[in-house]
Formats: structure tokens, sequence, C-alpha cells
């Protein structure tokens, strides 16, 4: 069997992708789409990278796979966690390779952390805290280090420093290519990932700079992308000729018009009560007596139940004439926004949880999941003054629009979903395809 080689473009739209072929700022992405194929695939609510890498690699949905955020709240009390590969319930592509005697290589793919031990190599991806726990086997380590590989840039210096930020960007996706270079051109494996973030990371702070000609930043922008079409086409040209190369984004971008504080909203509609008015209060602040519901990031709404919260306040047989209670408000609100002249709802989709999860962790899910207009991002901020405005980040994720190539083949009719992608590239393998998963082979 040809061995499996998926590039991951972290958010890069589809229809940026081809912008930017036409305008000659991605020759070589433009040579390999000649080449092939190139769809726009949808990919998973929420569009985070965190779900929805974990789709990629799982093939099932969040209620099988139990990944519904970055963060969940905690079951014990009323705080956050942080969820790693530990809490993914599923195996992973690498695992249903091994137990078929298939190596995988996998560097820099959101939701591995920490790096298991298992047949191949792995570092870690998005949100890995710890280098050392984040590279398996440890015999990688003096390569990473030489490196000099990062787990991300520092995006919390952007505004403040940002010539600290573009060099970082620099050196990580340096870093990240020859790591990458080296493994795909030495290292045994049957199945390739490699994920560079960098793109997702540019375009939250910088998307205003791509879509302007005229903005400060966007000749640095524009050679921030012409550098990954020369990574990406120096991969390509590691691969053989018989590898099937798949390149994707894990979810679309677009710009952001507005920032939309869905507790500021719950609150004003008597729902949440805080004990704190300290703006960016934990969730730990909430009052449980007297709040019946809360929000967190991005659009995840929690009935504050009785028996299910640490100290609910809900009634089990109200559960369901409040939620539906929330999802009317949420649809009757209104906001105003400089680009219409009247007032819009920010919501396509307000979905129960069951009409787009199933599976044995369904249950621990939000009980409504928000989409929004493209241009709205919704956020989880406790005691925010406003219900909507303008912050520092000027680009968002999207749930269409994100980019998936395959060269020398043809993606079938209708638009791929990124829950789609294990069991193909399982096929590509000739390994089984589980039962379990719920996603359809795009390639024979």
């Amino acid at each position: 069997m040809s061995r499996v080689v998926v590039l991951g473009l972290d958010g890069l739209p589809c229809s940026l992708l081809r912008r930017f072929i036409a305008e000659g700022v991605m020759p070589k992405l433009g040579a390999l789409v000649a080449q092939g194929d190139l769809a726009a695939m949808d990919t998973v609510y929420p569009p985070l990278s965190s779900v929805s890498w974990t789709t990629f690699f799982t093939g099932v949905n969040p209620g099988k796979h139990r990944i519904f955020g970055f963060f969940e709240a905690q079951v014990d009390e009323y705080g956050i966690w942080f969820q790693d590969l530990a809490e993914v319930k599923v195996p992973g592509l690498w695992d249903h390779a091994q137990a078929h005697g298939k190596r995988t290589v996998s560097i820099n793919l959101p939701g591995t952390y920490p790096a298991p031990p298992f047949n191949g190599v792995m570092v870690s991806g998005f949100i890995a805290t710890d280098l050392a726990k984040s590279v398996y086997p440890k015999m990688l380590m003096p390569l990473v280090e030489k490196v000099g590989y990062m787990l991300d840039v520092p995006c919390d210096i952007v505004r403040e420093q940002p010539e600290v930020f573009w060099k970082a960007v620099a050196q990580s996706l340096e870093a990240r290519a020859r790591t990458m270079a080296a493994l795909l051109q030495n290292e045994p494996h049957d199945l390739f990932i490699g994920v560079f973030t960098e793109t997702d990371r540019v375009q939250h702070f910088f998307f205003d700079a791509i879509e302007e000609p005229s903005h400060p930043d966007h000749a640095r922008v524009m050679k921030f992308y012409r550098h990954v079409d020369a990574i990406i086409g120096h991969l390509a040209a590691l691969c053989r000729p018989d590898d099937e190369l798949i390149i994707l984004a894990d979810h679309g971008f677009c710009r952001i018009e507005q920032e939309l504080f869905l507790n500021t909203w719950l609150a004003e509609q008597g729902y949440l009560v805080m004990k704190t008015p300290e703006m960016g209060a934990p969730l730990k602040e909430i009052d449980p007596q007297r709040s019946r519901a809360f929000a967190l990031d991005p659009g995840r709404i929690f009935l504050n139940v009785r028996g299910r919260q640490p100290d609910g306040c809900v009634d089990p047989r109200d559960a369901a004439k409040l939620r539906d209670e929330i999802a009317a408000g949420l649809a009757a609100m209104r906001v105003r926004v400089p680009w219409q002249a009247e007032p819009v709802c920010p919501f396509t989709h307000i979905m129960r949880r069951e009409e787009i999860y199933a599976g044995p962790w369904a249950h621990l899910a939000a009980d409504l999941v928000l989409h929004t207009r493209d241009g709205f991002e919704m956020k989880g901020k406790f005691n925010h003054p406003a219900l909507s405005q303008l912050g520092h980040l000027n680009g968002m994720h999207t749930f269409g629009d994100a980019m998936l190539y395959v060269r020398g083949r043809k993606w079938p009719a209708g638009t791929p979903r990124i829950i789609d992608l294990a069991p193909t590239i399982l096929s590509l393998l000739g390994v089984p395809v589980p039962a379990e998963m719920e996603g359809r082979v795009l390639l024979g």
C-alpha cells in the first residue's frame, strides 16, 4: 500500500487559498492544486481546533470522543479544566494503524498532548505545555532541541511587542518545517501527519492585514504566506510519487466585526447572577443558588441543573422549558452593527446538544450550542460591561470553508466534512474502517 502524508495548515480557508493562488502569493500550492483537487470542507460544532482536530483523528463526533472545547466546566465545583489526549475516549488514527502493523509519525497535531507511547513518533500539538512530555520517543529530543522547536508562539505579546511575535512565528515555522522534513525523509512511516498552527495565529491577529493591501502589515503577512507556501512545496517534493498527499485546514476563517459577550446577555435577562462585579471573574464566582445558566467559550450555554452541576438550582423537570425559553430569547436578540441599517440577530443556528451530538458522552455537552453569522465572535467572559464590541482579535473561526486538497485524485460530489478524513485515511492505508467511525470514505 502507498504511504499517506497529511499536512495541516490550521485554519486556512479554502477561499483565501484560492485567492492567494490566483494572486501568485502561493505558487507551490497552486502547482499542487493543478495536479489534484481542492474543495471547501465543513468542520464540526464548535469550530475549535481542539474539537475539529480530535474529530479528524478519531472519525467520530464529540459525543463519542468527548472533546467539546478547549476546556470544560468541572463536575465537582464551578471551575474549568483543560482537556488533553487522556480525555479522548476513542482510539486515534495511530492506534488503528498500529493495530494493523502500520507506523505513524505525527508532528504538532492539536489535541495529542501528552504524547503517548506507540509504534511511531509524535511531537504533541496545542495545547501542549511541556516539551519533554510532548515528545515520543525521548531519543527524538536532541533533534527538536537542535532546531529550536517551539510548542507555540507567544500570542499574548502581539500588540505590545509585534516584532518579538513575528520573530517567534518565523522561528516556530522554520523549526517545525525542519523537524517534519527530517522525519519525512529519514523516519520509517506509513502515515505521516504534520500540522502548522502558525497560520491560525497570524489570522487571529492580522486578518485585516490580509484583506487590506493598504494595511501597514500587509507586506509582512504576504511574506509569511509565501514562506508557508515554500515549506509546503518542499515537503511535497520530499514525498514519493506514489504517496497519497492530503493537505487540509481544520476550520475556516473570517474577519471579526463584533465580539458578542453571552454572559452579559444572560445576566441582563436574569439567568446569571455573579457574586462579584469584577470584569473577567472566573466561573467559580457565579452565584449557584440564583444562576440558572452560564456560557463558556465559544457559544456554549449550560443550564445550572440540580444534581448535574455542583450546586444547581434548576429543577431537572424544568430544564427543557428553560432551555427553550433561553433559545427563544437568543433568537429574538438584535445587535446594532455598523455595516447594517437595522439591528441583526447574530445567530444562524441555535442548537440543542442532541441535534448535533450522539454517543456515550453527549450528555456532558452544553445544553445549547450557538453558531453565529460570520463576523460575530462569541465570548464567555463574565461581567463584561457591553453586550458587543470590537476587541483586539480581528480573525475568527468558521464552520465552513475549511481547505481540503488531495494530489492526483478528485473529491466526490458533495461537501466533505472533517469527520470523513479518518475513515478515508485508513482506507488509503489498507486498514479496515471501524464500524464506529461516522464519516464516509471519500477516496477508494
